[in-house]
């Protein structure tokens, strides 16, 4: 797409190097705390991730980055039907381009975005969802078909106040993942079977998205019942409004094998002296009310989840109801 002195594209080997630019320097522009992302993470995050990567860029004259909107997306499951969504992300446009008021470069970078990787115009997303920032947010409302769907909210609970004695689950190594492959394909599987849309948390996803992140350290608990694994957890220490917390970013667990999760992760906020547990999960499922019966208690959250639809048959008020969400289907946690 070229409109006026601008290119729109797909992005091609060779442009993260401009884009990088760009987008360290747009980010220091709109937020002093920012921390620039260099390109070994990057490539993590694109080029890395085991469902691919969607990115369009807008170019100038020199070709400079003017605009980026981009995706990662999450391999699923929809009623046994092997599919993809993708989740919003980096989007941004430079100062001089922003438009933010009007249909500028960075919304007709997203209707590219939409027209490329879009099911109705013969893309491979369902549907794409995101935490925009309030400013994005309302663009994204105007020209780009997002839909307001709720606000996410926490789950919280106080270390001081334990879960009950008994079985405490097993820490496990990222190096030994491998171990866990056929069980961990089996557990995510299971869950999609029940009607839930889970994003696939087999051994090549979480050996992506947390073995191999290149800037956090992420914690792995299972537990077994005869040898066979029920359930895994995902921990980390992390700053949530100016405390640090004990998340739970990750995980699949059932009835038995949340109590023996949830006390080892109180163990290793005990042994790093952090308050609370935190996490988030989708209102509607199961594990949200498990959790609150194991003493968690909701808490408000800042972030509004927004989602666009691809084609008829997945429209945000669907996926949005059986979405199994943790704060690791975000690059935000």
């Amino acid at each position: 797409m070229r409109t006026r002195a601008v290119t729109i594209r797909a992005y091609e080997p060779g442009d993260e190097h401009a884009l990088l630019e760009a987008f360290n320097a747009t980010g220091r522009d709109l937020n002093p705390d920012f921390r620039p992302r260099d390109l070994a993470e990057w490539r993590w995050r694109f080029e890395d991730n085991p469902a691919g990567w969607r990115v369009v860029l807008a170019l100038g004259a020199e070709g400079e980055v003017l605009a980026q909107y981009a995706g990662l997306p999450q391999r699923g499951l929809v009623d046994g039907e092997e599919v993809h969504w993708t989740q919003a992300v980096d989007s941004f446009s430079v100062r001089r381009t922003r438009g933010l008021g009007r249909r500028g470069t960075f919304v007709e970078t997203g209707e590219l975005f939409a027209e490329l990787y879009g099911a109705d115009t013969g893309g491979p997303d369902r549907w794409m969802w995101g935490y925009p920032v309030p400013s994005a947010r309302r663009v994204g409302q105007a020209f780009l078909g997002y839909q307001l769907l709720r606000s996410e909210t926490w789950l919280e609970l106080d270390r001081s106040r334990p879960i009950d004695d008994g079985e405490v689950a097993t820490p496990w190594s990222w190096d030994a993942l491998d171990g866990l492959a056929p069980d961990l394909e089996r557990l995510w599987r299971a869950r999609a079977a029940e009607g839930a849309i889970v994003a696939a948390r087999g051994q090549r996803e979480l050996a992506w998205r947390y073995g191999a992140h290149p800037r956090e350290r992420y914690e792995l608990a299972a537990h077994f019942d005869g040898g066979r694994l029920e359930g895994f957890l995902v921990f980390r220490r992390a700053r949530h409004r100016e405390r640090e917390v004990g998340l739970l970013v990750d995980g699949l667990f059932d009835r038995r094998s949340a109590p023996p999760l949830l006390r080892w992760a109180a163990e290793r906020a005990r042994a790093e002296e952090l308050p609370v547990l935190l996490t988030r999960l989708s209102p509607w499922c199961r594990e949200f009310e498990l959790l609150q019966e194991l003493g968690f208690r909701v808490r408000p959250s800042r972030r509004v989840l927004v989602g666009r639809g691809y084609d008829r048959a997945s429209p945000p008020e669907l996926w949005a109801r059986r979405w199994y969400g943790t704060p690791g289907d975000s690059d935000l946690f």
